[in-house]
């Protein structure tokens, strides 16, 4: 069996990343790795539970702010054979690891499709991104989905420059371009956060359009 390390990239996350921890461990991964900015308790309660289990773990406190930051943080420690990327608030859910797992042998990059069940503004932002990077990059791909799967290989391969929400996007293209196997075939939920406050505004959908025009230019 492979070993599974999860990356969580953490922001202000105190009141879901004991949840969360208890939800992921009873999956038994080999690591867990939390890549945080916060100025909260989020990495004092995640340690408490961490080290109160039997899997390795790594917190990283980080000294600037971005989810493509966080992420590739995360994979530049990454021990396992296939890294686990997913949020903190149970915007989706643990127990659909097992659904991604099971496509990880034949494939290196597992992102599913998502069934949302969220407000209807993230519904907007979330298809109309769908639709640019369509549009620019003719991927056909739900490229924002946290929840992914990655063979370890292509987390090394791959040198992304995007440290905001787009990084999935520059991460799913350089893979396909450069030939990764990628499966969409499995089927999740995706609704609300549980807790805490949103990191997601207004100006999100601008900084993200700003972030994809980047990756357009530094990629092409």
């Amino acid at each position: 069996m492979f070993k599974i390390s999860i990356i969580l990239p953490t922001r202000n996350e105190e009141k879901n990343i004991r949840k969360i921890l208890k939800s992921i461990l009873k999956f038994k991964p080999y690591e867990i790795i939390i890549s945080d900015f916060s100025q909260d308790r989020t990495l004092e309660l995640a340690e408490r539970v961490l080290k109160r289990s039997k899997v390795k773990w790594k917190l990283i406190k980080l000294d600037e702010k971005g989810k493509g930051f966080a992420i590739k943080k995360g994979f530049e420690v990454a021990e396992g054979d296939f890294v686990v990327t997913m949020d903190a608030d149970f915007g989706h859910r643990p127990k659909d690891l097992p659904k991604l797992l099971k496509e990880a042998e034949k494939f290196d990059l597992i992102i599913p499709r998502r069934l949302r069940v969220d407000s209807f503004f993230r519904k907007l932002l979330g298809y109309g991104f769908r639709f640019f990077v369509l549009l620019f990059f003719g991927l056909n791909i739900d490229t924002q989905s946290t929840f992914k799967v990655v063979r370890k290989e292509w987390c090394k391969k791959i040198d992304f420059f995007t440290k905001g929400w787009a990084w999935d996007l520059e991460f799913v293209y350089k893979c396909k371009k450069l030939g990764a196997k990628i499966s969409t075939k499995p089927i999740i939920i995706f609704g609300e956060r549980k807790g805490g406050k949103s990191k997601i505004n207004f100006f999100t959908p601008f900084k993200m359009l700003v972030e994809l025009l980047k990756i357009r230019i530094k990629t092409f």
